[in-house]
């Protein structure tokens, strides 16, 4: 009985260690949790936009930032980023201004504005806060989606907080 190992196991042993690391490096890379779902989020706000009538929602969503312009969100934590576009109507997002934030908690738009020149105006400036030299601002998320399309006269607007 011969009990030393053959000349090409050496190599053999040695090709398999670096193939097992290689494999487990690759293993290791991958994320262990789930980037967030812009894509749910915006069918939440899709079916809030598209309705006939005065809706409001929410949805929970796994997101540490976020940002809104009028027609995209973008949605970003530790395990990535994504992006979706709205299919109805206009986005605003709430976040710095009270009055739309009360707007969006009540449902009353008469109960907080006087005129419809104002809230156009709030609406307007928070569009035009989404984005910074260009680029889209990141603001952080509370971690649910709540969604609420007000319509007053011929203005009508889908109000988003994150």
């Amino acid at each position: 009985m011969d009990l030393e190992a053959p000349a090409d196991a050496w190599y053999v042993f040695i090709g398999v260690s670096i193939i097992s690391v290689a494999v487990a490096g690759v293993a290791l890379g991958f994320p262990s949790g789930l980037s967030p779902d812009a894509e749910g989020a915006m069918n939440q706000i899709n079916e809030v936009a598209g309705s006939n009538y005065e809706e409001y929602g929410k949805q929970d969503h796994r997101a540490e930032q976020f940002w809104v312009d009028g027609k995209r969100i973008g949605l970003k934590n530790q395990y990535g980023t994504s992006t979706s576009s709205v299919r109805f109507g206009t986005l605003a997002p709430v976040h710095g201004n009270d009055k739309l934030a009360e707007v969006l908690a009540s449902g009353s738009i008469n109960d907080t504005y006087t005129s419809k020149s104002t809230f156009r105006t709030d609406v307007e400036t928070a569009q035009d806060s989404a984005f910074s030299d260009g680029d889209p601002a990141w603001r952080s998320a509370s971690g649910q989606l709540r969604v609420r399309k007000v319509t007053w006269g011929d203005a009508s607007v889908t109000l988003v907080d994150f």
